[in-house]
């Protein structure tokens, strides 16, 4: 099967023209029947034979093959310079005198003595329980009534009276702090700036109750779980015990703001107060801003005490009597 072949045009005539010597229209007609192209004449063909002239008159000759480059020689290396010379050279130079550290010039000031400027210290931080007032009002918030010394002749004459025999001389009631306390420390952020003063809390109610029967506890957001942490971050979840007080150490979410994440609502601590007034544990609660900020449910639930220095123990008497009384 032959392949097939281009259409012949206008060019492969003016390529014709352009290389053969055409002298008589006869010749022409001639070529242009080989090329299948009939009605040819000079008149008709004089402008095509001249750009097939011109044509192939700018054609790019053939590229010629490229004759190797001699290659260039290096230029031989330089000679290696002379050495050192091998006997030594005598200088002319005299060595300068060492002078001495007294004859070096030195400014004025550098003689002076240094001038110590004292730094400035800023104030001392003022403890929300003073010194002075801090065991005596937390004396008195914790506090337990338990059975004295003295007998209760009231009691006793109201059993004789009435002819009821009795188990136990009755006795009158003295406030104890033998019970101990838990404290229970809000941890959460908007409580960040009473951390150094948690501290002193913790220290001056061990002081008071000793620091064995002082807990002290921690919380984020639910005071139910609360931890205490050992000296290697161990924690130890919090367990109420029957008629030992708790006080909760929080601002109950009033130090919050907008940005920050939502605290416990009121309902919990509700449920919270109500199952330790069940197993017969004082609550009491330690709150960093003034009363008239306090939610309601914080009076009702808690006897709530404004850490404030101002507070005093008669104040705390106040809410809480002569102690608290527990089951014994």
């Amino acid at each position: 099967m032959s392949a097939r072949r281009g259409e012949i045009g206008l060019g492969d005539l003016a390529t014709a023209l352009a290389r053969l010597e055409i002298v008589s229209e006869a010749q022409l007609r001639v070529v242009g029947r080989c090329l299948g192209l009939g009605g040819l004449s000079f008149g008709s063909v004089g402008t095509l034979q001249t750009a097939a002239d011109a044509r192939l008159k700018h054609r790019r000759p053939p590229p010629r093959p490229q004759e190797p480059k001699p290659q260039r020689q290096l230029p031989p290396l330089p000679a290696a310079p002379p050495g050192p010379p091998a006997e030594r050279l005598d200088t002319v130079m005299e060595p300068l005198p060492a002078a001495v550290s007294s004859e070096i010039l030195r400014p004025e000031w550098f003689a002076q003595p240094a001038a110590v400027i004292p730094r400035e210290r800023g104030a001392p931080r003022a403890a929300l329980f003073p010194q002075h007032t801090a065991p005596g009002l937390l004396s008195a918030a914790v506090a337990t009534l338990r059975p004295g010394r003295w007998p209760d002749i009231d009691r006793l004459v109201e059993h004789i009276i009435a002819n009821r025999p009795f188990r136990e001389v009755p006795r009158l009631p003295v406030p104890s702090q033998s019970r101990g306390v838990q404290l229970l420390l809000d941890r959460n952020a908007p409580m960040t700036p009473f951390y150094a003063d948690q501290g002193d809390l913790v220290r001056s109610f061990a002081a008071v109750v000793g620091q064995s029967r002082c807990e002290v506890c921690e919380f984020v957001d639910d005071p139910a779980a609360a931890c205490a942490y050992s000296l290697a971050d161990q924690p130890t979840a919090w367990r109420p015990q029957p008629g030992r007080p708790v006080v909760v150490v929080s601002d109950f979410g009033l130090g919050e703001s907008s940005g920050s994440a939502p605290r416990l609502p009121p309902q919990a601590w509700r449920r919270f107060a109500t199952a330790l007034k069940r197993r017969g544990c004082p609550l009491i609660a330690i709150v960093p801003f003034p009363p008239a900020a306090w939610p309601v449910w914080v009076e009702r639930h808690f006897i709530a005490i404004h850490w404030d220095p101002r507070t005093r123990a008669e104040n705390v008497r106040a809410l809480v009597g002569a102690g608290h009384l527990v089951a014994p």
